[in-house]
């Protein structure tokens, strides 16, 4: 049928018109023929995502991974949009996914900025329970793995401006967890293990 056309005026609507509503329309089209595959839901997640339709853009990018599991770009952009809904510890998870098939400026810059929601959660295990890391320790370990996160991800210049900020918001915040909260020794980078 006309399966590459509905996709291909889809994904145009949406990259060049910026059109998101139309292109959902036609993408969902393509799925009411079967005329689906893994780029359809992809350029359909991001579509949602654009809405800010996180839930059904999860959705999609789901269905891209069972289709294709190599997807880079899905997989990169699941992560982005778990982060953007608050499910951190899943992004943490899938994000380290899409680093594993393609390390890209925004896959590094994605995972930075994880962890800088992610510190603020971090529970260590105590006498057999969780509970929050009352030493400061856990918290800038993540914050600066976010550090080296953000300096892969300024190598592509598209990212250089917006991880220099956070580079530097993560540097006052560990300011901050050394003179206000913690009184700590020094936590060097070379004593920190990144997850």
């Amino acid at each position: 049928e006309n399966c590459p056309i509905l996709n291909r005026i889809g994904s145009l609507l949406m990259t060049r018109k910026s059109n998101f509503d139309k292109a959902i329309e036609y993408f969902a089209l393509a799925d009411e023929r079967g005329c689906t595959n893994d780029l359809t839901y992809y350029s359909w997640g991001r579509a949602l995502e654009k809405k800010k339709d996180l839930d059904g853009a999860i959705a999609k990018f789901k269905l891209t991974l069972e289709k294709n599991p190599e997807h880079a770009d899905a997989t990169v952009y699941l992560a982005k949009t778990q982060l953007q809904n608050q499910q951190y510890e899943e992004a943490m998870v899938t994000i380290n996914k899409a680093i594993k098939l393609k390390s890209s400026g925004f896959a590094y810059a994605t995972r930075g900025e994880i962890r800088t929601k992610l510190f603020k959660t971090i529970e260590i295990v105590k006498d057999g329970k969780y509970q929050k890391d009352e030493t400061g320790v856990a918290q800038i370990r993540e914050l600066k793995c976010a550090i080296a996160d953000f300096d892969r991800a300024k190598r592509d210049k598209a990212y250089q401006k917006f991880s220099t900020q956070y580079i530097d918001w993560c540097n006052k915040t560990i300011d901050n967890l050394y003179n206000y909260e913690f009184m700590l020794a020094d936590v060097t980078l070379d004593q920190i293990t990144c997850k």
